[in-house]
């Protein structure tokens, strides 16, 4: 008999001891104070229907209530006795937060709740506190949420690393890949005893790291990202072994100050005696066989120790939530429901879920315990399910019933600021992953695509729409480095070579119209927000078939580039459309063979200079040898990676940086998801070398810009120094890039305090408003200034061309007329002003729109102004 301390990711209120008498775990509450008799029980018989279907995580509050949390549906409480309350419209909980991914209970009895772009908000059991970028948090997006049962620490992963509160400091750690995070997505945290700290990284393994190092200190375990020389195969080709069987994981949990569980997407890995082992799901075989190539007959081997007893395979290999109890150890999946493992020889007692006839319903993103012992599964579709019984425990009511909010970051007084150094040399070339961005959603203009943005199929079937800069004139003798291929930005999207004779890149466009949701990206060109995406047609493949995949194919001249992708969900809460979850990977080289328009461009160059026509037919082989280019690159070393996972309720830019001149390759895996989809491809030049073409209306003030800013003398040198010293001209490592980012933040949080009595000073708020752009730190005025923008853009389109006047040219697009584009032009040449004809015109037309149709049918025509879009 031996006992252990447990904690996990199930984010019950209590934490749990564990003890093993002969195989069977049983629990006791643990609170860190004196049990109390009397607290109030949550009756665990059965429970009202939550209203809330797609759930993500629940939790049981110290008073006996239970919160679930949703994508798209808000946050609700279940109150003893009572009915669910939607808590997300309450007091001070962030407006435009319905996704809420994460819940947790501290020690003071206040509740966590993360959001997908808001940051972390705080209930005190009366109001709302919010904590993002600018008081506390790493990053906008929370993915989960632990309180430690030694300390009382609250470890918030986000999309910019880990923030960890301390109530007995009362002070904000921040943790990055510059503190040795493998990534700064971290996906689940679970806490050990004596306060150890477990990461599931989304993109990186396993991470554990203890409070005695400051969080500074990480052991990260990572298993092979491929497991043949060929690079094909990304899963082990054995069905049990040692090691952690993938990289990409879902949840952990922790037992004691040695046992760990690792849910991943190739299946369950535990840590036994400083030893990692895994199982696969029985899906694993085929996930194999459909390898591009198949299984390849040489692969790394694992093997698995003789003398433990071989597990049982799975229900499924993609494992997505763990909860360690009395009877074994619950695990959840994305199809299979859920099953109760014996930990001791990974045996499989029962299953659940698994005949529930809603698909979604057997998909479990988490568990939650109620005080009478039931235990119920968080399904993403079919809300609080039943799974089990375990273990009854009481709950102790917090000391104070309005304990006061955490105290925010302190801002930094900034002395002797001094540029972040790297040692070493930098790449000339190469591609480096520098983050992601939840909180720009749609509003992209003037944020990203300031030398090319291209919006996905918004103008399905026929092309996608390009916005592009101002290049100068190649044709010039000088004007290029002599045997340079690449001299302007091209992006071009293909489907991945495993697929189909014959079958294509679909380009989809799921809503031409849809203004209302701020994840769909805006389009100058229409004035609305379009949904469309590139689609790899995966939904006609089997999901263990590995591909087709969509790969993205940059051309990048010289110099520093950022490359941002956009990825949204619209339809992730219908059917199959949810099982969205993609490895994105990133490779450079340098091309023999130009994309199109660069290879037009020497063609171009050829004719001006030389007086010659490129040779008949070399477009169709340099295109046919482009295209063997790029899918060869599938064997060459992966330089980024990252993960896109969960952004259906919330659109997401994943940000590189990219050192030119090469062709870059962006490889978006499937990874056993419904399909895959790409909506946008963004790339800014971040030297200025070239002047950009406006996106939005000429000389918007939308977009902030330091020239002609005289912000005077009395400004801190430091704070301005520590700004201009975190950015950089070459292609940093991922610790500089995070470390420049904390920098730039920590000067722009000084400088407001700063200038905040003084705001009455113009130059002084273009400053701020200009930092703020920068770091995209979005609030309720600028989100306001973007809609702003778009309307005026749109209205001087309007103004300049006749034909984004008529229906018949943009039939999705506002303030247009069921005119045809020549009508439009006659009225114009006629002096007829078109905007009467608007609804609610303050002036009425003299003639109806019929009666104007027929007027301009039969009078003669006049020349129509020569404004149509050049």
């Amino acid at each position: 008999m031996f006992s252990l301390s447990v904690t996990c990711t199930w984010r019950a209120l209590i934490r749990l001891s564990v003890c093993l008498f002969a195989g069977a775990l049983t629990l006791t509450a643990v609170h860190g104070a004196p049990k109390s008799s009397g607290a109030p029980q949550q009756a665990s018989s059965s429970i009202p229907r939550c209203p809330a279907s797609f759930l993500m995580d629940a939790v049981v509050d110290r008073q006996g209530a239970l919160w679930a949390a949703s994508e798209n549906q808000g946050l609700w409480r279940l109150i003893p006795g009572g009915s669910w309350q939607q808590m997300n419209k309450t007091p001070g909980f962030p407006g435009d937060s319905p996704n809420i991914y994460a819940l947790a209970v501290d020690g003071q009895g206040r509740i966590w709740a993360g959001t997908a772009h808001e940051g972390v908000a705080v209930w005190n059991g009366r109001e709302w506190k919010v904590y993002n970028r600018l008081n506390g948090l790493a990053g906008d997006r929370v993915f989960d949420i632990q309180v430690s049962p030694e300390t009382g620490d609250v470890a918030v992963a986000t999309s910019g690393g880990l923030s960890i509160y301390s109530p007995a400091e009362k002070n904000w750690t921040a943790v990055s890949r510059a503190e040795g995070l493998a990534e700064n997505q971290i996906e689940s945290l679970a806490f050990m005893a004596g306060g150890a700290l477990v990461a599931g990284y989304q993109c990186g393994g396993v991470g554990i790291s203890t409070p005695e190092s400051g969080w500074k200190k990480w052991n990260n375990t990572q298993s092979p990202w491929h497991w043949d020389e060929g690079r094909r195969m990304h899963q082990p080709g054995e069905m049990y072994g040692t090691g952690l069987p993938s990289n990409l994981c879902n949840a952990v949990a922790a037992a004691g100050t040695r046992h760990v569980w690792a849910a991943t997407s190739c299946g369950l890995a535990w840590l036994r005696d400083g030893k990692w082992l895994y199982t696969r799901g029985k899906d694993a075989a085929a996930k194999n066989k459909g390898i591009y190539g198949g299984l390849p007959s040489v692969f790394r081997k694992t093997g698995f120790p003789s003398e433990i007893g071989k597990p049982d395979v799975l229900p499924e290999d993609y494992v997505t939530a763990l909860l360690p109890c009395r009877e074994g150890l619950w695990v959840g999946f994305r199809k299979e429901g859920a099953a109760l493992v014996d930990p001791a020889g990974m045996k499989v007692i029962k299953r659940s879920l698994d005949r529930q006839r809603n698909g979604r319903a057997k998909w479990v993103r988490s568990f939650v315990v109620l005080p009478g012992g039931d235990v119920y599964a968080c399904t993403n579709g079919g809300g609080l399910q039943k799974v089990g019984e375990t273990a009854k425990y009481r709950i102790q009511a917090p000391a104070a019933s309005t304990p006061p909010h955490p105290r925010e970051a302190p801002v930094e007084r900034i002395r002797n600021a001094a540029a972040v150094k790297e040692g070493g040399n930098s790449p000339a070339t190469g591609v480096v992953y520098v983050g992601e961005d939840w909180a720009t959603r749609g509003d992209w203009c003037g944020h990203y695509g300031q030398d090319q943005a291209l919006l996905c199929a918004v103008n399905a079937p026929l092309s996608n729409t390009y916005f592009s800069t101002r290049y100068p004139d190649w044709r010039q003798p000088g004007a290029v480095t002599k045997g340079e291929k690449i001299l302007e930005v091209d992006i071009r999207g293909y489907m991945g070579p495993h697929k189909r004779k014959k079958d294509f890149l679909r380009a989809w466009c799921h809503r031409p119209s849809w203004p209302e949701n701020r994840n769909v990206l805006y389009c100058p060109e229409v004035g609305t927000r379009t949904e469309a995406e590139w689609d790899d047609h995966g939904e006609a493949y089997e999901s263990t078939f590995d591909g087709p995949n969509v790969w993205v194919v940059t051309d990048i001249p010289e110099g520093l580039h950022e490359v941002a992708l956009y990825f949204y969900s619209p339809n992730g809460r219908e059917g199959n459309n949810g099982y969205r979850d993609f490895l994105l990977e990133a490779r450079t080289w340098k091309p023999k063979y130009p994309g199109l328009v660069n290879f037009l461009i020497q063609g171009n160059r050829m004719r001006f200079l030389q007086g010659k026509e490129p040779p008949q037919g070399a477009w169709g082989r340099n295109m046919d040898k482009r295209k063997e280019e790029i899918f060869d690159q599938q064997g060459k070393p992966v330089e980024a990676r990252t993960r896109v996972k969960d952004f259906a309720g919330n659109g997401v830019y994943k940000r590189f940086l990219v050192k030119g001149p090469v062709s870059c390759g962006f490889t978006v895996r499937r990874n056993a998801s419904f399909n895959t989809i790409v909506n946008g491809v963004f790339v800014t030049r971040l030297d200025g070398k070239y002047d950009t073409l406006p996106i939005l209306a000429s000389r918007d003030p939308y977009i902030p810009s330091v020239n002609g800013l005289s912000a005077g003398d009395d400004l801190p040198m430091d704070v301005l120094s520590l700004w201009s010293g975190a950015f950089t001209d070459y292609l940093p490592s991922p610790s500089r890039w995070d470390r420049g980012e904390r920098d730039r933040l920590r000067a722009y949080r000084s400088m407001r305090k700063h200038l905040m009595p003084r705001a009455e000073n113009v130059q002084h708020r273009e400053l701020l408003r200009v930092w703020q752009f920068s770091l995209k730190l979005w609030d309720g005025e600028l989100r306001n200034a973007f809609d702003r923008a778009c309307i005026r853009s749109w209205n001087e389109l309007q103004e300049r061309s006749v034909i984004y006047r008529s229906r018949e040219w943009r039939p999705n697009s506002p303030n247009v007329l069921p005119l045809s584009r020549e009508e439009l032009s006659q009225m114009a040449a006629r002096g007829i002003d078109w905007k009467q004809y608007l609804p609610g015109s303050a002036s009425p037309p003299q003639m109806s729109l019929e009666e104007l149709k027929r007027f301009l049918k039969e009078a003669p025509p006049q020349q129509p102004e020569n404004n149509d879009e050049e």
